[in-house]
């Protein structure tokens, strides 16, 4: 798909959504199962998911017109509110983090990281996520198991696309030489 035709055809359904609120249908309908399987894969709990993203399609809805198109898909605005809603489910709950993630996911971050595919490795690797802040681990996610593009997570974040490479390279860094000195 072409990435281009993608970005207008956002920006169309959300100029038309400003204009017609029903028409905020047609991004919910788009974008619905991205933003829960996002949620989910952190959460771990169906109701709890269903909830937290009927909050950002909410909040994105009641805040649309604040929305500026800076040419990044409209799902990277989605993601950025579903990752303060879930900062606020965890700030004020007991839960933990949850990431699921298959062996495919941690032999591409284990290649980014610099480290041999290997069992001892991808626990280590696991580990070191456990280690993480709450924003590094994100980060990594949203790369590794979100497959989000570098714009996408910029915007996510609110910083630009350079300072948010240098963050995941700097993370990654950090991981190869914990990994490294065990």
């Amino acid at each position: 798909m072409n990435i281009s035709f993608k970005k207008s055809e956002d920006h169309a359904l959300v100029q038309k959504a400003k204009k017609n609120r029903a028409a905020f249908s047609l991004l919910y309908d788009k974008y619905f199962v991205r933003v829960f399987q996002f949620v989910y894969k952190r959460i771990g709990d169906k109701e709890l998911t269903a909830d937290l993203t009927s909050q950002t399609f909410l909040k994105a809805m009641l805040h649309l017109e604040k929305y500026q198109d800076r040419g990044v898909p409209f799902i990277a605005w989605l993601l950025r509110i579903a990752s303060n809603e879930l900062n606020m489910h965890f700030r004020k709950s007991t839960s933990s983090l949850e990431v699921s993630i298959d062996d495919t996911q941690l032999g591409t971050l284990a290649h980014d990281v610099g480290v041999d595919e290997t069992d001892d490795n991808f626990q280590r690797m696991i580990a070191q996520l456990n280690q993480l802040s709450l924003e590094e681990s994100q980060m990594v996610e949203l790369r590794f198991f979100d497959q989000c593009s570098f714009a996408e997570m910029a915007n996510i974040y609110g910083i630009t696309e350079a300072n948010m490479k240098m963050k995941l390279y700097r993370i990654l860094k950090k991981m190869r030489k914990n990994i490294e000195s065990r």
